[in-house]
C-alpha cells in the first residue's frame, strides 16, 4: 500500500514536525513527509527537516496578501505531490483559496496539531 504523502507546515523550532519526521521513520508508518514548509525563512526547523532529507519551503508572509502568501504556498505543497497537509505549530490560518482553488483536487485533507483545541479536522 502506498504511504500518504503529507506536508507539514511549521513557524519555528518544528518540535511537532518533528516528533512526525520520525515516526514517519518506522517501517509500517502510514506517511510519508515530502515537504516541509514555513512562512518564516529562519525557522530551526528547516534545518532539521532538510539535515533529514526532507525538502523544504520558506517564504515570509511579508509583502504579500493573505491570498497571495497562500497561493505561494499551495504550488508548492502540491508541485511535492503531497496529499495531505498538517498545521504542526504553523501560526497562520490558510484561507479558503488554499483548500478550495481548483488546483487543490490533489490536497485531501489538511489537519492542525497546533493545540489540543484545534487538533481537528479543517477542510
Amino acid at each position: 500500500m502506498a504511504k500518504a504523502r503529507v506536508a507539514v507546515l511549521i513557524s519555528g523550532a518544528g518540535t511537532n514536525m518533528a516528533a512526525l519526521l520520525y515516526a514517519a521513520k518506522h517501517f509500517d508508518c502510514p506517511y510519508e513527509i515530502v515537504l516541509v514548509a514555513s512562512n518564516n525563512p529562519d525557522a530551526v526547523g528547516l534545518t532539521l527537516a532538510k539535515a533529514e532529507g526532507i525538502a523544504t519551503f520558506a517564504q515570509s508572509h511579508v509583502g504579500f496578501s493573505r491570498a497571495e502568501h497562500d497561493e505561494i504556498m499551495h504550488n508548492h505543497i502540491t508541485k511535492a505531490g503531497a496529499t495531505y497537509v498538517v498545521l504542526a505549530g504553523y501560526m497562520r490560518m490558510s484561507s479558503s483559496c488554499s483548500i478550495s482553488s481548483p488546483l487543490s483536487g490533489s490536497i485531501e485533507q489538511m489537519f492542525s496539531i497546533s493545540s489540543p483545541q484545534n487538533s481537528n479536522l479543517i477542510a
